[in-house]
């Protein structure tokens, strides 16, 4: 695709400053209208998506009725429904383009999550969350080929990491918004949590529908003209080097139980550190997503890079592990300092998986079906989400340091893995460009 006045990024080794990178990201902003409507598409979902998170257990068991367990049954589920939805709704995208599949997406979002107020029984809300989170993870895939459609590759990655930003600007206000209906903690106050989340998936779609995609474009590439043959498209699910790379990533993308679940946890059970300090942490880790994101996605262009990044990650994600497990026995100020320092190791890791993870899930893919492979690599993503709960309180928190030391080892596993397989994968490209031809 013709990259339509973008300016194409040519990035060089050497880091822009902070100040050319925020200037870099306002030009962007004023001159492309396309980035405008995808940020505020992000601003107004993830807004809604942080009201949400942040009132979703009060609002199921103190307005629905339902137990702390029949909760965790209801999102477990929802979870495993996420990981299968990625890819038939990626390859929808594929056939029917972007724009569309994820208009249908963000309305049943809108409609699914409105009928929360009206939950009866279990199953109402197993069937509810279920289709919400399918559609919600399927949006995820269903966005990467809208980018891919309207953005030029060289721009891809840093505007996914300007969205990230946005993302987590969003989110948090929209929990610093619902701090309100949990300190009023009514049924009221809950269900108008509900119903400005529902509509915030209805003023994206309006957004959306103002979001205007290169004429002829579908998954980032041109459509071929009548009569001229079309080379097959690849199939991710039979990509087996592709395959192999987005599931090392989603051992990665474990890392997000450590700080949602682990941290917490450890903290209040086996640290003298106060329990503040887990509300620090998340403010400390947002801030450093909102402001270093984009910064952190520099220098990561092809491949070859990202591997290295992810690498870095496994090395970063290990070292902030073995701090954490640490803190066990310090008293208070040095395991608040241990556990800042370890927080802060964290999430440079985790800025640098979420750069690698884009420029894989493109560079690595038929550019013919952005939307199939982009549902491959979400659904590994969220499969490694799934599992993290479980997985760092089967470690971590049951055997303390040696539990640490085996998160340490699995991430330095992960990352070192990623290079021979991505060089796989790069060669498998080479070789199907090479058939094509």
């Amino acid at each position: 695709m013709q990259s339509g006045g973008w300016p194409v990024n040519r990035r060089s080794p050497a880091r822009e400053s902070p100040a050319r990178e925020q200037g870099r990201i306002s030009r962007m902003l004023r001159d492309h209208p396309e980035l405008r409507l995808l940020s505020y598409m992000t601003l107004v979902n993830m807004f809604g998506t942080g009201m949400f998170l942040a009132t979703q257990v009060m609002f199921f068991t103190r307005v629905a009725g339902l137990t702390a367990g029949e909760v965790g049954l209801g999102l477990a589920v929802a979870g495993t429904c996420a990981v299968f939805a990625g890819v038939p709704l990626g390859r929808s995208a594929d056939r029917l383009g972007p724009r569309r599949v994820l208009l249908v997406l963000l309305v049943t979002a809108g409609v699914g999550t409105a009928g929360y107020l009206v939950i009866s029984s279990l199953v109402m809300f197993i069937v509810l969350v279920g289709v919400v989170n399918a559609v919600g993870q399927g949006s995820n895939a269903v966005r990467g080929a809208l980018i891919a459609a309207v953005v030029p590759g060289a721009e891809r990655v840093t505007v996914r990491a300007w969205l990230r930003t946005v993302a987590n600007m969003g989110t948090a206000a929209g929990a610093a918004v619902a701090a309100v209906a949990l300190q009023i903690n009514s049924r009221g106050a809950y269900d108008v949590v509900i119903v400005a989340d529902a509509l915030t998936f209805l003023v994206t779609a309006a957004i959306l529908v103002r979001l205007r995609i290169p004429e002829g474009a579908l998954g980032g590439v041109p459509r071929q003209r009548a009569g001229v043959a079309t080379p097959r498209r690849r199939r991710a699910l039979a990509d087996r080097p592709y395959l192999l790379v987005a599931a090392l990533n989603g051992v990665i993308a474990a890392h997000s139980g450590v700080l949602e679940i682990g941290v917490p946890l450890w903290i209040a059970g086996s640290t003298n550190a106060p329990r503040w300090l887990i509300s620090a942490l998340l403010v400390v880790n947002t801030v450093m997503v909102v402001t270093l994101q984009v910064r952190a996605s520099r220098g990561i262009d092809d491949p070859g890079q990202a591997a290295v990044a992810l690498r870095r990650t496994g090395i970063l994600l290990a070292v902030a592990c073995v701090a954490f497990g640490l803190a066990q026995g310090l008293s208070v100020f040095p395991a608040v300092l241990v556990l800042l320092v370890a927080g802060a190791v964290y999430t440079v890791g985790e800025l640098l998986s979420a750069s690698a993870g884009w420029v894989l899930s493109y560079d690595l893919a038929d550019p013919a079906a952005h939307g199939e492979y982009q549902g491959v690599f979400t659904s590994a993503t969220a499969a490694g989400a799934l599992v993290s709960p479980l997985l760092v309180t089967g470690t971590a928190i049951r055997y303390g340091m040696p539990g640490w030391l085996m998160l340490a080892g699995l991430f330095l596993a992960g990352g070192f893995a990623c290079g021979p397989a991505v060089r796989r994968a790069e060669a498998h490209v080479l070789a199907e460009t090479d058939r094509v031809k």
